[in-house]
């Protein structure tokens, strides 16, 4: 006698899994698909860290510091959140094509969720800066969270830099990822610098001095990565 248990499970709609349309195999289809979000996040992350830059040179040549070094932070903030935004939308299939062990898994998570942390706060911090709340305290404490977010980001930057080619390696795509390794090491260093900056702007007598280095090496360092990064996609979409 037949029971319900014999009877064959049909999967609802929802589970079943999406038909691929494009007659491009799937992970070329898909690596090519990562790289056109990574391409846009990093992008974003350049262009905000370029005005980031802009603004803290202004700041240092003490032009209107207390205006702009919160506007910097906001700037910074910004682009943070643009590279963790980029990452967050394609996370598993980033994990999955970049060959990620449980250690990249974790680099991948560990370094978006503290950007996207980092950035979320840096804004609000730099907000109630600019209106006057206490900057000497908040915008110390905003380099000291850009250097968190940039030490575990390195190792983010490092696992993104992995996404392959889908048609085999050319000599400039390997020129491109020896200089993204470059930049996630970089990264990982001025992320240690900008802690220890920030930590003596908040003893110092003479913060924004200190403040404003802080976020000039940030802004830089991610303007550095931003180029490099969104270059080598670049040159991943040719293929």
């Amino acid at each position: 006698m037949e029971t319900l248990n014999d009877k064959p499970r049909v999967k609802p709609d929802w589970q079943k899994p999406a038909e691929i349309t494009s007659s491009e195999p799937l992970s070329r289809q898909e690596i090519r698909r990562s790289a056109k979000y990574v391409v846009g996040g990093f992008s974003g992350e350049a262009l905000a860290a370029a005005g980031g830059v802009v603004l803290a040179i202004l700041g240092l040549a003490a032009v209107f510091p207390a205006y702009l070094a919160p506007i910097a932070a906001i700037t910074i903030s910004t682009a943070l959140l643009m590279k963790a935004g980029s990452v967050a939308a394609r996370f598993r299939e980033l994990n999955a094509e970049t060959g990620s062990t449980h250690w990249g898994e974790v680099e991948l998570e560990a370094g978006m969720s503290t950007e996207l942390l980092a950035g979320t706060a840096g804004i609000a911090l730099g907000v109630l800066a600019l209106i006057g709340v206490v900057p000497g305290i908040l915008l110390p404490t905003c380099v000291i969270l850009f250097g968190g977010a940039l030490l575990l980001g390195g190792g983010e930057t490092y696992r993104v830099n992995k996404l392959p080619r889908p048609d085999g390696e050319t000599r400039t795509y390997r020129e491109f990822q020896r200089f993204g390794n470059s930049a996630a090491g970089a990264e990982t260093m001025v992320g240690v610098g900008a802690i220890v900056l920030g930590i003596l702007a908040l003893t110092s007598a003479a913060p924004m001095t200190l403040v404003l280095v802080g976020f000039l090496a940030v802004a830089g360092v991610q303007l550095l990565t931003g180029l490099v990064e969104s270059g080598r996609m670049a040159v991943l979409l040719r293929a």
